[in-house]
């Protein structure tokens, strides 16, 4: 158990510093193409999700002689058996599973909410222009109106949904179509599946600054 927040903290360093490296090249070559600069940090953070793999660097050293361990491991066996309490190391443990579990549960009733929106939305009867669009972009995808949201809206894996504000059937024509396509070509890249992604990592590695950059 000791040995998990030492792993635990070289590894969050290893994550800090990759990223650190990658946003300075990142400034230096000066990506400005969004899908590059996409593809750039998608990269990164399957780097960082696979450091824990590397093969560790292994140093040899001396060993003691055998009755010098012998005598060691039976003392800290004393000292063990004598002392009962609750370790650091095992304190840092809860906490970061409290927190992977808080914010799992946050990421539940997220989830639990769009659900009732998509439930709460109605199925949109489309002009004929924009119905041609729904089907030539993203023919799964499911278009509904919503009274009690804001702005768009699009998530789902097998079926996809866009949600769509009411106050938007106010505005222009061109409007509508910009707005709809926007949607559609988030349903049609399957976006949500890289939030989802995104979310349970942010949630497995709450703690590293790096991951609320």
């Amino acid at each position: 158990m000791d040995a998990f927040p030492s792993a635990l903290a070289t590894y969050s360093v290893q994550i800090l510093l990759m990223v650190v490296s990658a946003a300075c090249a990142s400034a230096m070559i000066r990506v400005r193409a969004p899908h590059v600069r996409l593809i750039y940090w998608r990269f990164i953070l399957v780097v960082c999700l696979l450091l824990p793999l590397a093969p560790p660097h292994i140093v040899d050293v001396d060993v003691a002689s055998g009755t010098q361990v012998s005598a060691a491991v039976t003392g800290a066996r004393e000292h063990l058996a004598g002392v009962q309490r609750v370790s650091a190391a095992t304190a840092v443990v809860w906490v970061l599973m409290g927190g992977i579990l808080a914010k799992a549960l946050w990421l539940l009733v997220g989830l639990c909410r769009l659900r009732s929106l998509r439930t709460a939305g109605t199925i949109a009867a489309l002009s004929d222009d924009l119905s041609l669009l729904q089907r030539t972009v993203a023919p799964a995808a499911d278009v509904r109106w919503h009274e009690r949201i804001a702005q768009p809206v699009t998530f789902g894996l097998a079926r996809p949904v866009v949600l769509l504000p009411s106050r938007l059937r106010e505005l222009p024509p061109d409007v509508q179509r910009a707005v709809l396509c926007h949607e559609l070509l988030h349903a049609a890249r399957r976006d949500w599946r890289s939030i989802l992604i995104e979310e349970i990592v942010r949630t497995a590695f709450w703690f590293h600054p790096a991951i609320w950059w």
